[in-house]
């Protein structure tokens, strides 16, 4: 039996983990982490890379879970990493499907991010949870979006959480 990993998902509510062994995609500009059990595609738009599990690893396997990093040309490097996140936060309080859970600033050792939790209810009546993670560099800035239904957001957030974690700018 493969060891498990205690993981806290809520003050009481534990889940066991398999430990899995992992993979790095390096770049230039940044590096992520992301388990065997997730693939990785990269995608012609904007350099942009997509993670997701692999389907025989899911409960849900028809659950879309995705991790999206894109990169964008900075439009304006006075404003900073606050004008991207004014930019960012004003469109989705003019959506009236998206409703805005958390966010803020994050500072975990040398990195700063901008991160923004929200839902947004599709005509589908699909409703798709994100966490996004707004990073900046020099002239670009970069976003890390972890999105899925609300079933799959729960059964992947562990997991998606320590690949957000992963991220790092050089």
């Amino acid at each position: 039996m493969p060891f498990q990993l205690l993981a806290k998902v809520a003050p009481n509510k534990l889940i066991f983990l398999k430990k899995v062994k992992w993979r790095t995609y390096k770049k230039r500009e940044y590096m992520i982490s992301y388990p065997k059990t997730w693939s990785l595609n990269k995608l012609r738009r904007k350099k942009a890379v997509m993670l997701g599990p692999k389907p025989e690893t899911c409960q849900n396997p028809g659950i879309a879970t995705t991790i999206n990093l894109v990169n964008y040309p900075l439009p304006n490097k006075e404003a900073g990493l606050e004008g991207v996140v004014k930019k960012w936060t004003a469109k989705y309080k003019k959506m009236d499907s998206v409703n805005i859970i958390e966010q803020g600033y994050v500072t975990k050792g040398d990195s700063r991010y901008y991160k923004i939790v929200f839902t947004r209810n599709y005509k589908d009546v699909r409703v798709v949870k994100f966490e996004d993670r707004y990073y900046l560099k020099g002239d670009k800035y970069y976003v890390l979006d972890f999105n899925s239904n609300l079933v799959g957001f729960e059964e992947h957030q562990i997991r998606a959480t320590q690949i957000l974690d992963s991220f790092m700018l050089r």
